[in-house]
Order: C-alpha cells, then sequence, then structure tokens
C-alpha cells in the first residue's frame, strides 16, 4: 500500500510540474530548418487548452504558403518534444 500511494504522490508531482511548465511555452516560436542546403522558416504557435495543463501546437512552414498543420506537444521535466505528423 506504501508503493502506491508514492508512486501516486510522485506521479502527481510530475504533472503539477508539467503544468506549470506549460504557461512559460505558450506563444509563438519562430525558428530556420536547414537541410541540404535549403532553408525552410517555420513558426509555431503553441496554446494551452482545456484547464492550461495540455498544450496543443500549429506548424506555419512560412516558405511552403504558410498552411496550417496541427501537431502534438508533450512536455516531460526540462524536455518538450512537438510531434508533426507526416502528410
Amino acid at each position: 500500500m506504501k508503493i502506491v500511494l508514492r508512486i501516486v504522490v510522485v506521479a502527481l508531482c510530475l504533472v503539477a510540474a508539467v503544468a506549470a511548465q506549460a504557461p512559460n511555452l505558450v506563444g509563438q516560436w519562430q525558428g530556420t530548418l536547414s537541410n541540404q542546403g535549403k532553408e525552410l522558416r517555420l513558426v509555431f504557435v503553441i496554446a494551452a487548452s482545456g484547464q492550461g495543463n495540455t498544450l496543443t501546437a500549429t506548424l506555419y512552414p512560412i516558405d511552403q504558403g504558410a498552411q496550417r498543420i496541427n501537431a502534438t506537444v508533450t512536455a516531460q521535466g526540462g524536455a518538450v518534444r512537438i510531434t508533426v505528423a507526416p502528410a
């Protein structure tokens, strides 16, 4: 029983840590992807949804018409992963 309680406490601490970081990621992030001598400017717009503890992202490839592409955001500890589904 004590082990289960410890696991629950650790899980709640991790959820609280990710939720506390979420507002820091919200906003517009812009960068350049370089591949084989070509550059592609990208803009990610990250927003908080739900009660602010879930992040969503939208990718806009500026040099390819800036069409909207949905992405998923995973934040764990100090790492952030944005995943874009292949076209």
